[in-house]
């Protein structure tokens, strides 16, 4: 399913990114604690069907989220435009041109762990 900012109403869905993939960001959390640990997000990939212009504005992409009563912080986000195999990482906020093929891997962040 596509969110309603991709689909157009009388849209038949090849000109539009393809959610490909998307899964748990596995020790994305911070550490666990006498609390508990932090939730892991999520990676998501979206291949691109049809060359088009794109953006991102994410955040926690520099700073983690911090952990409380001693637990560690969780993982930072990260955004990764994949094409032709290569890897390029970009910033929170992102202006991008996508080729045919070319994946976006989103990484949300993980949240901070509590500790005792």
């Amino acid at each position: 399913m596509r969110g309603p900012r991709l689909a157009a109403a009388a849209d038949d869905g090849r000109a539009h990114p393809n959610p490909d993939h998307c899964d748990i960001r596995v020790q994305g959390g911070g550490h666990l604690g006498a609390g508990g640990q932090g939730g892991d997000g999520l990676v998501r990939e979206i291949e691109f069907l049809a060359p088009m212009a794109g953006g991102i504005l994410s955040e926690r992409r520099v700073r983690a989220a911090f952990g409380l009563a001693g637990g560690s912080p969780g993982a930072v986000g990260r955004n990764v435009l994949i094409r032709g195999g290569v890897e390029t990482e970009l910033p929170g906020r992102a202006a991008f041109d996508a080729r045919i093929g070319d994946v976006l891997r989103i990484e949300t962040p993980g949240g901070g762990g509590v500790g005792a």
